[in-house]
């Protein structure tokens, strides 16, 4: 996540850039009703999504050097709903 952090940065230098975390299961991006989790980088920068190094769920996880965002943090939306967002970006860029 630090590595996807200082990215975003550096290309919001030259222009804008949106970049989405995407959480999801054995998802089907064919169907466009299945469900996916998703944050952009800007709600992590500004601290909307709490930065866990540890699993609340699992007491046994030794692992410090991981990043843990639990879905209630994210916002639930369909493949047809991401479609859209990435299309209204691309024409975002078009008009640059």
């Amino acid at each position: 996540m630090i590595a996807y952090e200082k990215l975003h940065e550096k290309l919001n230098q030259a222009t804008k850039c949106y970049r989405y975390i995407v959480g999801c299961d054995d998802i089907d991006f064919s169907n466009p009703d299945s469900t996916i989790w998703i944050f952009e980088m800007n709600q992590w920068k500004k601290g909307a999504i709490p930065k866990n190094t540890s699993d609340i769920y699992e007491n046994d996880s030794k692992r410090q050097n991981k990043f843990i965002v639990y879905r209630e943090y994210m916002d639930e939306i369909s493949v047809e709903k991401l479609r859209d967002i990435v299309d209204s970006h691309w024409k975002e860029f078009e008009k640059i």
